[in-house]
């Protein structure tokens, strides 16, 4: 499992990251503000958990798990 956010930049385009996605499976996804503007409805309807990726850095926790930087 995945412990803390390792990269910010987008995992569609390799753009900033300002969107963190975690999936249902377990797994995280980071976006660009345009691709988590285009991907947003289907990670909702698949049950994914989305956040600005500045919150989460700053400690907030996404469904239990751990995502402060180093």
């Amino acid at each position: 499992m995945i412990d803390t956010i390792t990269r910010d930049r987008c995992d569609r385009c390799g753009a900033a990251g300002r969107y963190v996605s975690m999936l249902p499976g377990g797994g995280l996804l980071v976006f660009c503000g345009h691709h988590e503007r285009v991907h947003r409805e289907g990670l909702r309807a698949g049950g994914a958990l989305s956040r600005p990726l500045a919150a989460v850095t700053d400690g907030e926790e996404l469904a239990g798990v751990p995502t402060s930087r180093p």
